[in-house]
């Protein structure tokens, strides 16, 4: 049995976690006081100590660095709660001594196993698999590390993959698209969507010392210092599908905490080759997409770099983007003017497009893959979005009214889905392995249940897929099957105009 002392949490919250806690054989102790609880632990009466960082009278993380202080306390486990979400929290209570940290709401349960983490208790993860929606990529290390797992971490994100072997909680190999090691493992940190399997596969890398630089500590503390920089140059940083041009031959004195960064690499590129994006910079595999983001924002902050503001009206419009350009209007309108017959309002009107986080980057591309996308403002405000690995919309404006185009993940769109999917003039949801059944059929009713003729798009090309838009399409008005995946954005919106009965 193992005492756990709780310090100033709400008594509602508190009281949960304290019968929780009795009915897993552990006796538990709630003060309000930081004061009492530091002398508790000093005296030995305590095995753990889960604490609020929002304490009367005294800051969390100054009762921290006084248990770490004393020798009594030193090694005594805590796990800092705190209704502040932000990295820069969250690193600071680690770095102050926290062994764990959890943002409040909190489930009991998972809260409850990491403390049975922490006392040493051999209970397996009852989730081997997730969504990093739920289950966030720092939290999911963190776990890694306290329970001394070993095994292969794969994460599939909304545009990019990477996979980390595990040896007894240490990370021991980490791969991120072409990347390898420090820089793929903080790429990995940047993932804010996807999926994450955990294996007990033994790691093909023989370790016996954690190999430098994927300390999973460090690397978390570095990619929240990136993360808070990039905020901080955020009206410096360009778009990412903006061409670049550097606009001095000499590169700028590189303060010694911005020396990590791939800067002069990236100056060097631009020297090499005008006009290359920030996109096509984080493509390269030369170091990790936020590391290159925050260079050129530094540069561009230092007058070093500057987007190419002029390069849409020097360069003429080629033939086949002219005809692009034609054909996409074309493509609007047709789909208006099909809804308007049938009865929408196309003052505004929306379509959805919806995919699984493993055929995602399919999805992502096509916006993208519509030549000249760079001179239409709306489909260039898109592809800036979903580059970044989240959804997107775009306006598109006719002498006939306007089409909403929405494009987004599956995972985490449930609000977009219970919001826009009832009114929307066509639906189209790529299916990858349709793991995500609850979410899918939720989109099928909403559509389904809609009082418009709109149309519904099942995209199946995997025999998984393909099993379950049978199994949903069954009793449908609305919803149609392909077995063929989109090539292009204009077949897109040809696929989901509404025909009159």
């Amino acid at each position: 049995m193992a005492k756990v002392l709780l310090l100033a949490l709400d008594p509602v919250f508190a009281a949960v976690i304290e019968d929780r806690l009795l009915v897993s054989g552990h006796a538990s102790t709630l003060v309000a006081e930081p004061a009492v609880a530091v002398s508790i632990c000093t005296e030995g009466q305590a095995d753990l100590l889960v604490m609020s960082m929002e304490l009367p009278g005294v800051s969390g993380l100054e009762t921290i660095r006084q248990l770490r202080r004393q020798n009594e306390t030193r090694s005594l486990p805590i796990v800092a709660l705190s209704a502040n979400d932000d990295s820069a929290t969250r690193i600071e209570a680690l770095r102050a001594g926290a062994e764990d940290y959890m943002s409040l709401p909190c489930d009991p349960e998972e809260l409850l196993l990491r403390l049975d983490r922490l006392l040493g208790k051999q209970t397996a993860l009852p989730v081997l698999k997730g969504d990093l929606a739920s289950h966030p990529i720092w939290e999911l290390l963190q776990y890694i590390q306290q329970s001394a797992k070993t095994g292969d971490l794969r994460i599939s994100g909304s545009k990019s993959s990477g996979r980390l072997q595990l040896q007894r909680g240490k990370v021991v190999s980490a791969r991120w698209e072409k990347l390898r090691g420090r820089d793929a493992m903080l790429a990995i940190t940047a993932m804010k969507e996807g999926r994450f399997q955990l294996t007990s596969e033994q790691p093909s890398v023989a370790a016996d010392t954690q190999p430098e630089g994927l300390h999973i500590t460090e690397v978390l503390m570095e990619a929240a210092w990136i993360e808070d920089q990039l905020t901080k140059h955020r009206e410096h940083s360009p778009a990412t599908s903006s061409p670049l041009e550097r606009m001095s031959g000499d590169l700028p004195t590189i303060e010694e905490a911005f020396r990590f960064l791939p800067i002069g690499k990236v100056f060097e590129r631009l020297g090499q080759q005008p006009n290359l994006r920030l996109y096509d910079l984080m493509t390269e595999g030369f170091a990790a997409p936020q590391k290159i983001r925050l260079a050129v924002a530094w540069l561009a902050k230092h007058g070093a770099v500057s987007p190419v503001e002029e390069s849409f009206t020097q360069n003429p419009m080629s033939t086949t983007e002219i005809s692009s350009s034609v054909v996409l209007d074309v493509a609007v309108t047709s789909l208006l003017s099909a809804a308007s017959k049938v009865g929408f309002d196309v003052a505004a009107l929306p379509c959805l497009l919806l995919a699984e986080p493993g055929v995602w980057p399919e999805l992502q591309q096509l916006p993208a893959s519509v030549p000249g996308f760079l001179r239409n403002e709306a489909l260039r405000a898109l592809v800036e979005q979903t580059q970044q690995g989240r959804g997107g919309s775009a306006t598109f404006k006719t002498d006939l009214g306007k089409l909403s185009l929405h494009v987004q993940p599956l995972s985490g769109a449930r609000q977009l889905i219970e919001a826009i999917v009832p009114v929307c003039a066509g639906v189209l949801l790529w299916l990858d392995d349709a793991e995500e059944m609850e979410l899918i059929q939720r989109v099928v009713e909403r559509l389904e249940g809609s009082s418009g003729p709109a149309v519904g798009m099942l995209v199946a090309c995997t025999p998984a897929a393909q099993k379950a838009a049978s199994e949903l399409t069954a009793t449908s008005r609305k919803w149609t099957i392909s077995t063929h995946a989109p090539r292009s954005l204009l077949g897109v919106m040809r696929l989901l105009q509404p025909q009159a009965s």
